[in-house]
């Protein structure tokens, strides 16, 4: 008797039925009661959110029925969802974003932090959706254009329906976006920690432009200590373009066999605040200075790039304030934009303000920016305080900025440049077309001495070639340059068009228009 109430205890425990948000994909289609639609609809929504709270939450998704609810009620249960923990489609975006560690690859901690914490997508505008991976103007105005007129969404798979929204541009904006509501109070403490070691397999066209340049250095070197090239009536002191042209030699043999590394940190605490740091050596470098102070080892062991910030977000007027290394690509790219980013087969560019740990020295900005929302104006103010490398005359005054890989001594840190500027933009979605907007800005850059590009200040005169390269006449002079620029976009369906144009204190204009389809 005894054993026959416990059997019936344990067996009443039991519940009736399988757990829906443990369910895998293939157990949903297995259930009598759902249509193959309505399991996709319902996965991918369990997916998104994290989990139903209840079974009443079906109803509001979209080819369920009372008859669904009803069957579902007698059918199956719905647990309390466990501690969250990294889904494998998270982790395999994670891992393809480890591995996209170029210049041209600048928003990467932000949309590894966004896997984590990702954006409230019935709280997002086009332009936040802009700035995510491979999603394109078309689909963030589409996806923002669907959340004004139609309202919140209950899951994120609900936007697959989204009118002129890619299924390419869907499934880049899912693993960034949830319905979930920020909380800036929050104090989950999470971080993460990568080291990356890249020798010199596979590297034989890096290889061959370094033997390249060896090979034209010691060229030269041979043919003037031969007399090939005469320099007595000029006004070059022949030892001292010897001794350079030495030194750089020099300093590409020993780069020739270094391997790259780099140590990567980056923390974060709830949706408010995030950190992260970067030291790193690219494969065959030529760092001639210590990036940090006190670093006392020998050249091999130099840091190429060091990198670090510390940023704030909000949901008020202040949206978001970095201190230290950032990225900022805003309208074509025309005004700003310090990515280095070359995408090839397709004019897609990361648009916005992001933290910046990427490899890339040449265009790095270091200092502060921040970016306000007040209603439909969006802005942004930035400035920057960082050496620049140039190329130098035989003067020995700056020629031009340098943007080579290889980096002798020589050019380091010629320059000391001083970037500000902002840019606003105004938002005209709520009475034209969701997408269309103008914009306006300014960008000011000083530098610490004055360029000369002057191909005869960089010319060893009296060799065999002689340089003819009119276009040093247009590069940027003096030590101080001024634009000015205006931006216009729209988005009508399935089409998009924007503009931007700048002009320059000494008169000269650019412009850049791109149509998508």
């Amino acid at each position: 008797m005894l054993f026959s109430l416990l059997l019936a205890s344990m067996l009443a425990a039991v519940p009736p039925g399988f757990d829906l948000n443990s369910a895998t994909y293939e157990e949903l289609l297995d259930l009598e009661g759902l249509t193959s639609e309505q399991v996709v609809v319902l996965y991918d929504y369990i997916q998104g959110t994290g989990g139903l709270e209840n079974v009443y939450e079906v109803v509001d998704l979209p080819g369920f029925t009372p008859a669904t609810l009803g069957w579902l009620r007698e059918n199956v249960i719905v647990l309390p969802v466990p501690e969250p923990e990294i889904s494998s489609q998270i982790l395999n975006v994670m891992e393809r974003l480890a591995q996209e560690d170029g210049p041209g690859d600048a928003a990467v901690e932000y949309w590894e932090d966004l896997l984590l914490r990702p954006l409230p997508i019935n709280q997002v505008s086009w332009w936040d959706l802009r700035s995510l991976d491979r999603v394109s103007f078309i689909d963030a105005a589409s996806v923002d254009g669907r959340l004004r007129s139609l309202g919140p969404v209950s899951s994120v798979s609900s936007l697959r329906s989204t009118e002129n929204l890619r299924y390419y541009g869907y499934r880049n904006m899912r693993d960034y976006v949830s319905t979930r509501e920020p909380d800036y109070s929050s104090t989950d403490f999470y971080g993460s920690y990568r080291f990356i070691y890249d020798d010199n397999e596979g590297r034989s066209g890096i290889d061959d432009g370094i033997e390249g340049q060896i090979s034209e250095l010691k060229s030269a070197i041979s043919d003037i200590l031969e007399g090939g090239r005469e320099l007595s009536s000029t006004s070059i002191d022949s030892l001292e373009l010897i001794t350079r042209l030495q030194s750089e030699y020099d300093q590409l043999i020993e780069a020739r066999d270094i391997t790259g590394f780099s140590h990567r940190v980056r923390v974060g605490s709830g949706d408010r605040y995030r950190a992260g740091a970067r030291l790193s050596r690219g494969v065959n470098s030529t760092a001639g200075s210590d990036l940090v102070a006190g670093l006392d080892v020998p050249v091999n062991d130099r840091f190429d790039v060091g990198k670090a910030y510390f940023s704030f977000q909000d949901d008020g007027f202040v949206r978001q304030v970095i201190a230290g290394n950032y990225r900022l690509s805003l309208a074509q790219g025309l005004l700003i934009d310090n990515s280095d980013e070359l995408m090839y087969r397709n004019t897609y560019r990361t648009w916005g303000l992001t933290p910046d740990l990427t490899s890339s020295r040449q265009s790095a900005l270091l200092g502060g920016a921040t970016q306000i929302e007040a209603g439909p104006v969006l802005g942004y103010a930035f400035g920057s305080f960082t050496p620049r490398d140039a190329l130098t005359n035989l003067d020995g005054t700056p020629n031009v900025l340098y943007q080579g890989e290889l980096r002798p001594e020589e050019y380091s840190g010629v320059l000391d440049e001083t970037t500000y500027g902002g840019y606003a933009f105004y938002d005209m979605g709520d009475y034209l077309p969701v997408g269309t907007a103008i914009g306006m800005g300014t960008l000011q850059i000083q530098y610490s001495d004055s360029l000369n590009p002057s191909v005869a200040g960089m010319d060893i005169p009296n060799d065999t070639y002689t340089w003819d390269c009119p276009e040093y006449a247009h590069m940027p002079a003096g030590n101080k340059l001024s634009y000015l620029a205006g931006s216009a976009q729209t988005v009508y369906e399935n089409m998009s068009a924007e503009v931007e144009a700048v002009r320059q204190d000494n008169g000269a204009w650019a412009s850049i228009t791109t149509a998508s389809w």
